[in-house]
Formats: structure tokens, sequence, C-alpha cells
């Protein structure tokens, strides 16, 4: 679990991110939504260690993060952001292998047989198996997010942050990138930062939504829908659809 108490944070008084409590829960899959600026990537990077300059608490399974030297952290959270990898002139297994990174005590270090086996076992799980060899730049966008989601799984870390990882794919491997998600989250808590409001809806354990600075709500549930604070959220207006299981947003 991961806990947030009275977290505070500010750029030069130009942008603040306050949150007074929050949980992260064990085996969810969450999903960050709000507009452009509103706080979510502030928020992972926080999490991740790449912010620490802010006041609060922020816990991983009890222990303050900022007692936390780097790579005990990156033993246990990893951060996948939305750059594809296209321009590595390095094989998927080379990329794969850097999940072994934080495990190892020295920057220049061998693979033993055990990694060996980790990575090849994430590559599986993603169904890149057949593809280990390839160039990086020889993959299609869903490859390479499926290559990186290998990377996080070899880390072997048990939460991980994915920055916009549906971007750039097209509905087949949106879909498919999802579905792996959902099949995953039970060896991984997901923390998902989404633009797309159906794809948050489809998959979502707990919503958690950002606007200026602030959480505005959190759903725990499908049962939460409330179309009205989507609408207020986004300062636009929406309709929706529903089957009684599912709600589609549209214009």
């Amino acid at each position: 679990m991961i806990s947030i108490d009275g977290l505070s944070f500010s750029y030069d008084k130009e942008f603040g991110l306050e949150i007074p409590n929050m949980i992260i829960e064990d085996n969810y899959l969450h999903v960050l939504i709000g507009p452009n600026g509103s706080g979510k990537s502030t928020f992972a990077k926080i999490l991740t260690g790449m912010i620490r300059n802010y006041s609060g608490k922020v816990a991983i399974d009890g222990t303050d993060i900022t007692k936390l030297k780097y790579d005990t952290l990156s033993k246990k959270i990893t951060y996948m952001n939305k750059r594809l990898l296209r321009d590595y002139n390095i094989s998927v297994y080379e990329f794969v292998s850097f999940g072994r990174f934080p495990h190892k005590k020295t920057v220049f270090f061998e693979l033993n047989s055990e990694d060996k086996d980790k990575i090849f076992h994430a590559l599986e799980n993603v169904d890149l198996n057949n593809k280990w060899d390839k160039m990086l730049y020889e993959l299609s966008d869903g490859e390479i997010q499926r290559a990186y989601l290998a990377k996080v799984l070899c880390q072997e870390t048990k939460y991980a942050i994915l920055d916009e990882p549906t971007s750039n794919l097209d509905l087949k491997h949106i879909k498919d990138f999802l579905d792996l998600l959902v099949e995953l989250k039970k060896k991984i808590t997901f923390i998902v930062i989404l633009h797309n409001i159906n794809e948050a809806l489809t998959v979502f354990d707990k919503l958690i939504a950002f606007n200026d600075g602030k959480i505005d709500f959190i759903w725990n549930g499908i049962e939460d829908f409330n179309l009205q604070k989507l609408k207020n959220l986004y300062n636009i207006p929406l309709k929706s659809f529903s089957n009684n299981e599912k709600y589609i947003v549209y214009f």
C-alpha cells in the first residue's frame, strides 16, 4: 500500500499540488485522469522519487520514500514514460535487461542465468518472446509499449506508474495493452495516467480525477459514475451511454 498524508508541492508559486490524504491499494488498477497541467505527472514523479522537495509524507508499505535510497526505491516502484524508444539502437532483449539494473551492485554488471530467465519470462508474459533479438526500431508502436511493460515486469517492482501508455496506439493495440494490464494487476499494482475517458472507464478499479493540483473526486467502481462530475472536470458538454455494465462518454 502507498499512503499519502498532507502532501504539498509547488513550482515557484505558479503551480501547486495539494493532496490531504489518499491510499494506493495493492493489486488495484488505479487510473489518473484530468485536464493537462492538473498535477497527474507531478504526482507520479513524487511517487517515484524524482521530486523530493515536498512537504507531507508519502510512504510505501509504511516506509517514508524520502528515507529510501534511489536504488532501494527503484526495487519497489518503477515509471514508464510516454516517450517511444524507436531511436534507440538496441535489441528488445537488451532493453528489457535494463530492468535488472536495480538488483545489481554496480553499473557494470553481467547477467547471470537467473537474470536471463527473468528477461525471457517477462517477454513471454507480453508475447514478445519471439522478437527478443529484434531491434527496437523494427517494432510497431504497440510492440514497443509491450517491451516497456516487459522491462517493468523484469524489474520486479510491486508498483508501476504508466504515463499515457496507450498514446500512439491503434484500437487493437490499445485493447490488447489494456487487457494485459488487467491480467498483470495480479502481480503489480498499476497507476496509469490516461487521457481517453472511455479507456479509463473500461479498466479502472479506482479512478482518481485531478484538477488544478487537487483531487477533484475518486471513484471506487463503475457504480460511482457521475457524468456531471466529468462535465465539470473538463468544462465541456458531455453525454453518456450505458448498457448497465459499462459507460461510454461522448461529445
